[in-house]
């Protein structure tokens, strides 16, 4: 996997860009969707996903995408 988004907290914000290797962003947010129901977004440049981990975002709703990841990985 891929982070995009700036590890620094001063440079980044609640959105969290990732790509995973052998992997469009476009079938990427397709399978997030469809197999894990996990809503994110797809985005161009880079051609990943894009997902928002703020304030009503709880540890399950990472834990689900994290586990959605590692299972589309090993795939």
């Amino acid at each position: 996997m891929t982070l995009y988004s700036p590890e620094r907290w001063e440079e980044s914000s609640g959105l969290v860009t990732f790509g995973v290797a052998g992997w469009s962003g476009e079938e990427l947010s397709r399978r997030l969707w469809n197999d894990y129901g996990i809503i994110q977004r797809r985005v161009q440049v880079p051609d990943a996903v894009r997902v928002s981990c703020a304030y009503f975002t709880a540890l399950d709703d990472l834990e689900r995408l994290l586990a959605a990841l590692r299972s589309l990985r090993r795939s």
